[in-house]
C-alpha cells in the first residue's frame, strides 16, 4: 500500500522509512540466489545503506606496491636528517570563516625524524615498500619485522591523511 503524506515536513521521513522497509523485504527475499545478492549490494552500496567492503591486500601486494607522495606537499630535509612537510589547508567556505575566526595558519607544519625523513624520501613511485623495509633494516640495524611493522604503521598513517598514495600493481589472472 502506498503511503500517502499529508504533511511536505514528514516525506523525507516517510521516504526513509519506506526505502529501509523496501531494501528489508528485497534483502529477506533475495539472499538464496547469487546474482541477485550482487545487484542488491551494489544498490546498497549507491544508496550508501551499506558500506562497500575495503579491498584486501595481501602481503604480498602490498610489499610490491609503490609509496608516491602528495605533490601538494612542500618538503625540505635538514642537515640532521629530519624532514619538514609544509601542508596547505584545504579551499572549502567553513575552513576559511573559521581560520579568519581563529587566526589559523593557511599551512601545517609537520616534522618527521630521522627515520620518518629517511621514508619520506624513498616515498618517489619507484621504491617499492619491500625495498624500503630492506633499507631500513640495512640502515637502522632493525630485523626484518620489526622494520615492517613499523614502516606498515607509518605508511597506513601518512595514507590515510592523504601524505601518500600506493600504486598497486595489478594481479593478473592465471592462464593469460
Amino acid at each position: 500500500d502506498p503511503i500517502y503524506l499529508q504533511n511536505r515536513e514528514h516525506e523525507s521521513y516517510f521516504t526513509k522509512y519506506s526505502l529501509r522497509l523496501i531494501t528489508f523485504h528485497v534483502l529477506r527475499f533475495t539472499f538464496t540466489n547469487e546474482p541477485n545478492k550482487l545487484m542488491i549490494n551494489t544498490i546498497l552500496y549507491k544508496l550508501r545503506l551499506k558500506k562497500p567492503p575495503e579491498s584486501q591486500l595481501d602481503r604480498g601486494d602490498i610489499l610490491k606496491s609503490l609509496p608516491l607522495r602528495n605533490q601538494l606537499i612542500e618538503w625540505e630535509a635538514d642537515d640532521k636528517g629530519e624532514v619538514s612537510l609544509v601542508i596547505p589547508q584545504k579551499e572549502t567556505l567553513w575552513l576559511k570563516l573559521v581560520a579568519k575566526l581563529f587566526m589559523l595558519p593557511p599551512k601545517r607544519v609537520v616534522v618527521l625524524d630521522d627515520v620518518g625523513g629517511f621514508v619520506w624520501q624513498l616515498c618517489d613511485g619507484h621504491n617499492s615498500i619491500s625495498h624500503i623495509v630492506k633499507q631500513l633494516c640495512d640502515k637502522y640495524r632493525m630485523t626484518r619485522k620489526e622494520a615492517e611493522t613499523s614502516l606498515f604503521t607509518f605508511m597506513r598513517q601518512l595514507g590515510k591523511r592523504g601524505m601518500v598514495g600506493f600504486a598497486v600493481p595489478q594481479k593478473t589472472k592465471k592462464g593469460k
